[in-house]
Parts: structure tokens; sequence; C-alpha cells
């Protein structure tokens, strides 16, 4: 029962998130974007791994991670303001688009963090 819960509580993400996007007008696959999902998280889990030097991560490595997350979106965020800054005069019709895909990585730095890493804290605790 706490599994089907779980899992219909995941599942309310995507599902909000494809009625964004089709009420928006645009393709669910907006959401995804590789560079944002490089710098996270994959560099967090990458430094997380190098310092606690364990691939399977315990609570303080999960926190690290998730902590991680939310500082790499940060640094992704402000790298795609700057990139857009520096071409603003160039490219003005794709300033929105330019916009979302530097929010990006505040998205995946909070699925990080809130969905992947606080879970699994609570979990490691009282599973």
């Amino acid at each position: 029962m706490y599994l089907g819960l779980l899992l219909v509580s995941y599942l309310c993400f995507p599902y909000a998130m494809y009625l964004c996007a089709s009420n928006g007008s645009f393709s669910i696959m907006g959401y995804i974007d590789l560079v944002s999902f490089i710098i996270v998280p994959l560099v967090p889990y990458g430094i997380s791994v190098g310092v606690t030097k364990k691939f399977d991560l315990d609570e303080e490595g999960l926190d690290l991670f998730g902590d991680l997350c939310i500082g790499c979106a940060l640094i992704g965020t402000t790298i795609g303001l700057v990139s857009i800054l520096y071409s603003y005069q160039a490219d003005v019709d794709n300033l929105h688009l330019s916009l979302a895909i530097a929010s990006l990585t505040m998205l995946y730095g909070f699925i990080g963090k809130y969905l992947i890493a606080k879970p699994m804290i609570s979990c490691k605790k009282n599973c």
C-alpha cells in the first residue's frame, strides 16, 4: 500500500509537467535538456561519491548530494544567464527559450534535493 502511494505521488509531477506543457502549447520534451542534466544531478553525484568514497551513498552522502544539487543548479542557472546576457543583442527573438533552458537547472536541482535525496535519507532511517 505504501509503495503504491509513493508511486502515485511521484507520478503527479510528470503529469503536472504534461498539463503545463499542453496548456502552454509546447512538448513535454521542453523539460529535457542534456547540458542541465549533466550539471545537475550527475556532477553532484560524482562529487559526493568522490568525497565519501562510496557509490552507495549513506545518509551523510545523500545529504551532501542534495546540497550540491541546489548549489550546482545555482551555478548552472548563472552560467545560462551569463550566456544569455552575452548574446542578448544578437538573439533577442529566442530570449524566452534561453531563459527557459537556464531555469531548467533549478528544476533539476529541486528534484534532486527534494524528490530524490530527502526521501532516500528518510527511507534509510525508517525502512
